[in-house]
């Protein structure tokens, strides 16, 4: 009576053992292909670069432009002295975010060339987000097309 009782029960675990080991052997599998993959990192980045520039400026409840922080530091830094760079301090002058002038005719024309830099950069960049739209639109109304 036991007998059959016990055969069933080793055909069990042979059969066990057999997925255990198949089972083994697709975990390493898959782990040696993961160890074998390139960094993620860099196409991260290329990824976050293309949907910053494809966001364009974000717009807050009153209707201006938000300021990117990045590149207000950005600014800061070019506007500082080694001292100030050292302590990570942004000066409350001339930073054309807040549009206030040194006294000075030279400083008055550095904060007037910074305005210019940054509006033709502004300017160069809604430049291409139009150009990218009007692309995505016309891929948009193919597709309408075809369907």
């Amino acid at each position: 009576m036991v007998a059959p009782v016990l055969k069933s029960f080793q055909a069990e675990v042979v059969a066990l053992s057999k997925r255990s080991q198949d089972a083994e052997a697709a975990f390493l599998s898959v782990y040696k292909q993961l160890i074998e993959a390139p960094d993620p990192i860099p196409a991260f980045e290329v990824a976050h670069t293309l949907d910053d520039r494809l966001q364009g400026p974000s717009f807050d409840p009153s209707g201006q432009p938000q300021q990117d922080v990045h590149a207000s530091w950005k600014r800061c830094s070019e506007l500082l002295g080694p001292k100030e760079q050292s302590e990570g301090t942004c000066p409350s002058g001339p930073t054309p975010t807040n549009g206030s002038h040194l006294p000075g005719p030279e400083n008055t024309l550095l904060t007037d060339n910074l305005l210019q830099k940054d509006e033709a950069k502004r300017q160069k960049g809604l430049q291409e987000v139009h150009i990218t739209l009007a692309a995505r639109l016309g891929e948009a109304e193919e597709k309408i097309k075809v369907l």
